[in-house]
């Protein structure tokens, strides 16, 4: 029998921690149903957020270079994803992984 993991990543903002017409952004991992939140710890005009495309809105090179640093996030996290389903470990630890959080991992960020 094979399994099959869903594995999604989306960014989005915390209008809840809003301060000053600026939101954190977050990333949501979703592995096989389950979400883990983590902070990118940038900030962003709540107005300059596109909710739909889970980025930023708008030509300028800051929001260029935001956009540009969300995917490579996003490149990261599928990194991580895919050397833990090499190694037949826990998917659900993307998030660890990804921040280089325990024994396990070390380094390998």
């Amino acid at each position: 029998m094979t399994t099959t993991n869903t594995f999604g990543i989306i960014f989005y903002i915390k209008r809840q921690k809003e301060k000053k017409g600026k939101a954190p952004i977050y990333a949501r991992i979703t592995v096989d149903g389950k979400r883990v939140e983590v902070s990118i710890k940038k900030d962003i005009d709540v107005e300059n957020w596109s909710k739909g495309k889970g980025m930023a809105k708008g030509k300028g090179e800051e929001i260029k270079a935001l956009n540009t640093f969300l995917e490579q996030i996003r490149s990261r996290m599928v990194e991580c994803y895919q050397h833990l389903q090499l190694k037949k470990q826990l998917i659900t630890a993307v998030k660890n992984k990804f921040l280089g959080k325990g024994t396990v991992f070390g380094g390998w960020i």
